[in-house]
This record gives C-alpha cells, structure tokens and sequence, in this order.
C-alpha cells in the first residue's frame, strides 16, 4: 500500500499550488506490528517538510512586501540572497533569504534584511517557549533530552543551550525588577487589602571558593489581592543583598501602597521571624500560621499512642487527651492564658504519668518525647504570642489563617526542581534566574517573555522522576 500525503496552497490573488510532503508504503504480503501505523520518523519527516514548505512561501511574501522603501514605495534592488536557519519545533529549516540594497531616492535610507528583523535569534517564539517552560520543570539535560526524542531534528536542543535560553528570560525578568526598584513607582490602582504568605527553603550551594556558602536561603511566598490572583514570588536570599528591595519591588507591582492593609502569615520559626520584622513595615497585621500550630499539636497526639501501661492507663490517657483538645482548642480561638493552663495540666499529667511508669519499671522513651515535643511548643507559641488571632472566627468569616498555599509554592517552585531526588548544586545567580522562569511559568506570565501566547499551545507538564 502507498500514502501520498499532499499540501494545497491558495494564495491572496487565488492562485493554487501543491506540494508532496511525503510517501508512505507498507508491503502488500502481510500486516507486522511494527508496520501498523505511521511511525515517529516518518511522521517528523512530514511535518518537517510541512514546516519548510509554509516558512518559505510565508518568509516569500514577507520579503516581497518589504522590498519597497517606506519612504516614497520604490522597489529597493537585491544586493544578495543567503540561507538562513531557523529552528522550528518541527525541524530546522533554512528558507533563502534576500538582503536589498538602500533606497536611491531616499537621503538616509539602509539596506536591511528582512527576516532578520522577522525573527531574531534564529528560533520561533514557540520553540523558546516549549524549551524554557521544560527547562524551568524539569533538569536541563533531561529537558534536552525530551526535545531530542520527540521533535524533529532542530537545532538547540542541548543542555548547555536550553539552560542559557532559560538564564535569558530569567535576566529579563530580573532587569524588570531592578527597574521597578530603581524607579520606586507608586501603584497606579493601590489595592486596599493584601494577603502575603512567606516561607523559606534551602538549596545546595556550588562552591566555588572557600568563602562561598554551602547551602543558598530560599525565600518564597504568595501575594494575593482583592482583584488580582495569587502571584507566586522567589527570591534568593543571599545573591547581592538586595532580597528585600526585590519584594518590595514585586509587591509594589501587585497594588501595594501606603495605604495598603497587609496581612503576613509566616510559620513564626526565628529567622523568618525576624525577618519578616525588617522586610515589612507600615499597615501589616502579621499572623502566625495556624498549619504550624496544628501540625506540632497533631505530633503530640500520635506520640500519646505509645505511651507505657501503667496502673490506671485507660484514664490517663483520657485525661492526656482531654488538656491536649482543650488547649488546642483555647488557641484555635486565641486564648493563649487557657491554653497555657491546659498546656500546664497536661504537662503535670504527663511528669505523673512517668513516675508511675518508673515506678512500675517500664520505658518512659514516649514519655520523654512528649516532653520534648511539648517543650518545643511551649516555646513556640510563647515566642509568637502577640501574633495569636482568633482562627476560628477568622476562618468562619472567609479569612486566610494558614500558608498550606505558600507550602505548596515551595514545593512547586523549589523542592520539585532544586531539591528532591536532585542531586545539583547551584550558584546564587543561576538558582535566581531558573526561579524567575519557573514563577512565570507557575503564574502563566511566561508567554509574555518568550513571545509565545498560552492560548495558542498547550505545554506538557514535565515530571521529575
């Protein structure tokens, strides 16, 4: 059997013209598997000369409504005609290209190219958008890797070149910031509430030199408005001491003015801490987070489960159980004075229950991480006390009490490309610029910077094994 697969044009003034783009055959004698169907050679081999068939006649006419001078409509003469490449996400081809001389009648006229001006860096915007989003997903190698198996032969599609178109849009995103730190512009529609959830991270630093530090501070987060959705941000912490004046800057572009209320959630650990103190000022009611909370309240109670029978166990245990709800309870309403009292009761419960477990020669090892945990939380929430709210009826009134959102941003935007199952080192300058283009690609603004609108394609999610 033979295909011939064939392609019609019709252009403006109605002319028709065909071209074969390939041919197909199978035997006749019999049907083997491998044959069934039309294979992934023989398929890129066809939408690459579908690819080269329509790039020539549309860089054709582009040229030859160039050629006139847009000065007084002359046609300009043709100095020379050169091959260009242009890599394509269906194969790189290389359409002749014409260069015209100036214009004779026209005092100050140049000569040009026009698919010069067309198509700059010699790549379609779709490809450098496919290749940056693979990139910022997915290691550079292996983002090298996917673009080498599946499309047709195209230039580019190494790691060395993919982790360099990824630094370029990462360096445009950067250039926007400093510009908007060095203009210090107002919001032009100041938004009158902002929710910003902030977390931070490590990443393996790249030594280079002794001095350099062996692990790089992360700080990532979310900034939500009444009007705009959430916006993820990272900023390396370390990179040029500028960290701060970053998130001012991006805060700024999301509607942040000095009338702006803020609202800061952050887990309340030391450093992030004392840091939200510098970083924030003004209008911020700062909250510590209430997953923190929970979370430390919920390791207390799975340790309860392997606590050593004594006498009496059954209601020990229930009285453990009941100071342990009650003060979760006192701060899930923001009653750190009951809380710190059932805190207390179950701490007095707790140093009876290990006498008793001593006294009956039994392992006190639960016992004693009890102690531990529950010494940790005291002091966590004596630490953070004057950022206790009333969650309860935050929550019921559609408030924001919790950065689970800003845990996932880290998970997106760090953990799944820098850290887990990633064995790499990074330098501060290319650990920035990777996590610009990857929050672009996470907020959907990374058309705007490759060129290449969302709508128009669908981008394969990368999955990191």
């Amino acid at each position: 059997m033979r295909w011939i697969i064939t392609m019609e044009c019709i252009g403006e003034d109605g002319n028709k013209s065909t071209v074969v783009l390939g041919v197909i055959e199978r035997a006749a004698d019999g049907t083997v598997p491998e044959n069934v169907g039309v294979n992934l050679n023989e398929s890129q081999r066809i939408l690459r000369s579908l690819q080269e068939t329509v790039v020539g006649q549309q860089l054709q006419e582009h040229c030859e409504r160039n050629r006139r001078c847009s000065g007084c409509g002359t046609l300009r003469a043709v100095k020379d005609y050169r091959r260009r490449r242009l890599d394509t996400v269906l194969g790189t081809v290389r359409p002749q290209s014409p260069r015209y001389h100036a214009c004779r009648h026209c005092a100050g006229s140049r000569g040009s190219n026009p698919i010069a001006g067309l198509l700059p860096g010699r790549m379609t915007p779709e490809l450098r958008h496919l290749q940056v989003s693979l990139g910022a997903q997915t290691s550079y190698r292996k983002a090298a890797r996917l673009l080498r198996e599946l499309l047709p032969p195209t230039g580019g599609t190494n790691h060395a070149t993919t982790r360099n178109r990824v630094m370029a849009i990462g360096e445009r995103i950067d250039e926007e910031i400093q510009h908007e730190i060095k203009e210090n512009r107002t919001a032009e529609n100041p938004a009158r509430q902002m929710i910003i959830g902030i977390d931070g991270a490590f990443v393996k630093g790249h030594r280079r030199h002794r001095t350099d530090r062996a692990s790089l501070e992360i700080i990532t987060g979310r900034i939500e408005t009444e009007t705009e959705a959430g916006k993820r941000f990272v900023i390396v912490g370390d990179r040029d001491g500028q960290a701060k004046q970053r998130l001012r800057a991006l805060l700024r572009r999301m509607g942040r003015s000095s009338e702006t209320k803020d609202r800061v959630l952050s887990d309340g650990e030391d450093g992030m801490r004392s840091m939200v103190g510098r970083w924030f000022h003004g209008n911020e009611q700062r909250i510590l987070d209430w997953y923190h909370i929970a979370r430390r309240f919920e390791a207390i109670g799975k340790s309860l489960l392997y606590l050593p029978h004594v006498e009496d166990f059954g209601d020990r245990l229930g009285r453990h159980w009941h100071h342990l709800s009650r003060a979760r309870w006192k701060v899930w309403h923001g009653n750190w004075e009951g809380a710190h009292l059932a805190l207390a009761s179950f701490y007095d419960g707790v140093n009876i229950h290990t006498r008793q477990a001593e006294k009956e020669a039994r392992r006190t090892t639960s016992l004693q991480e009890i102690c531990t945990r529950l010494n940790e939380l005291w002091s966590y929430l004596t630490a953070n006390k004057r950022h206790l709210i009333n969650y309860g009826k935050e929550h019921r009134e559609g408030n924001p009490i919790s950065t689970a959102r800003v845990e996932s941003t880290v998970n997106q935007s760090v953990d799944w490309r820098m850290e887990k199952k990633q064995h790499m080192r990074w330098t501060p300058r290319g650990a920035q610029m990777l996590l610009h283009a990857r929050c672009a690609l996470l907020n959907g603004d990374l058309g705007k910077y490759t060129g290449w609108s969302l709508s128009r394609t669908s981008v394969p999610e990368a999955v990191a094994a």
